[in-house]
């Protein structure tokens, strides 16, 4: 295993360099939209597509390839009770015999 030893002044310009960074995250916080295969992950894949279905949510943003929703909107569906037998918005659609 390799060892690296860092003198005082390589360590002061790496705490320097960090704090700039920090710095400019502080300054710009994250906002509060995610993108589409974020909200899958967060909240479930079949959650989200059912509240779409529902007209329960809208994207926030819209770009060619990009679909992002707002999180707050997101975390009060997720937190909402859900009752699914009552539901008018059938997740399989019900394919017609011929």
């Amino acid at each position: 295993m390799n060892t690296i030893i860092l003198d005082h002044s390589s360590v002061a310009e790496l705490a320097e360099m960090i704090a700039d960074k920090l710095a400019l995250k502080l300054k710009k916080p994250s906002l509060p939209v995610c993108s589409q295969r974020e909200a899958y992950a967060r909240f479930g894949t079949g959650n989200v597509r059912r509240w779409k279905k529902e007209g329960k949510l809208k994207p926030f943003a819209k770009r060619p390839g990009k679909t992002e929703y707002k999180i707050s909107e997101l975390t009060e569906l997720f937190n909402q009770e859900q009752d699914y037998f009552n539901s008018n918005v059938h997740v399989q659609s019900q394919k017609k015999r011929v």
